[in-house]
């Protein structure tokens, strides 16, 4: 290897001084021109001898990988659990903030399906939670700490937040699925004569319709018996899918697809009778 080394060469001027012109030298100054001096400049090579003495890096053997590795798995882990904690302590805190919310503007609505120790006992839980998260240690803090606390501390409120719920939808539940089992008995009927349908499968369509008629039926009257603050005797969700229960059979689907094209051309059949009807009015009027 070879190293340059440069030289200049000619006037050089003091570092922090400058040339100041004469009185006499200011009167020729138009008539005069600046001297640059000449840079020259010289090379000189020098040879190098580089010797390679190795790196800082130890070795690394099979072992220290999974020794490393095993570190740096053990550090996510770690992470995890820190960011798992702080999402179900976060979840618990929410949970609190907002049922007491829902406690407070639904006041009306709630005292409908509670008593006052219900909803005593309901809040009592959530401020006991509260409390319990001052109390709790660090070291003690887990996710599965905060999950099972919030389970605790929510059933009581959601017991009569699902009562709210259910008062609303109820009636509507009902309603629609007394309509199905209709739907389901008029279906039944219009295929009873058909060839094509066996009797071993008129005989199941009928068995799965009475049937879920017998459950929608003994929930409502077990429903009627209860008062509105008790666990209702069924979910109205629940009534509705009961209801539609034999729709999925291939007896009621494939089979009393024509009804629906029936009722179609029952339908037309009407409106053409009132148009003649119109039509014949209007000649006796005439």
């Amino acid at each position: 290897a070879s190293v340059e080394v440069k030289k200049q060469s000619g006037e050089e001027k003091e570092e922090g001084t400058s040339e100041t012109q004469t009185p006499d030298s200011d009167k020729n100054a138009s008539n005069s021109t600046d001297i640059v001096p000449e840079i020259k400049t010289r090379t000189k090579k020098v040879s190098l001898t580089v010797t390679y003495e190795g790196g800082d890096m130890l070795s690394f053997t099979e072992s220290d990988f999974k020794a490393s590795l095993k570190k740096l798995e053990d550090m996510d882990l770690r992470d995890i659990a820190v960011h798992e904690n702080a999402a179900a302590k976060n979840k618990l805190e929410s949970y609190i903030y907002e049922v007491r919310g829902i406690f407070e503007d639904d006041e009306k609505a709630i005292s409908k399906v509670a008593t006052k120790e219900q909803i005593q006992d309901a809040l009592q839980e959530v401020k006991e939670a509260e409390d319990w998260l001052w109390d709790v240690e660090p070291e003690e803090e887990s996710a599965k700490l905060f999950r099972d606390k919030l389970k605790t501390t929510r059933k009581k409120a959601d017991d009569i937040l699902v009562r709210v719920v259910e008062l609303g939808e109820r009636a509507e539940a009902i309603k629609k699925a007394l309509a199905n089992i209709k739907r389901g008995k008029a279906a039944a009927l219009k295929i009873k004569n058909r060839t094509a349908i066996t009797d071993e499968e008129r005989s199941k369509l009928n068995n799965e319709i009475q049937s879920a008629e017998k459950w929608i039926l003994e929930k409502i009257e077990q429903q009627e018996k209860l008062s509105l603050t008790e666990k209702p005797a069924f979910k109205s969700a629940e009534l509705v899918k009961w209801s539609e229960s034999f729709f999925e059979i291939p007896e009621f689907t494939c089979k009393t697809k024509g009804t629906a094209e029936e009722e179609e051309e029952e339908k037309r059949k009407k409106y053409r009778l009132r148009g003649r009807s119109s039509e014949t009015a209007k000649a006796h009027r005439g």
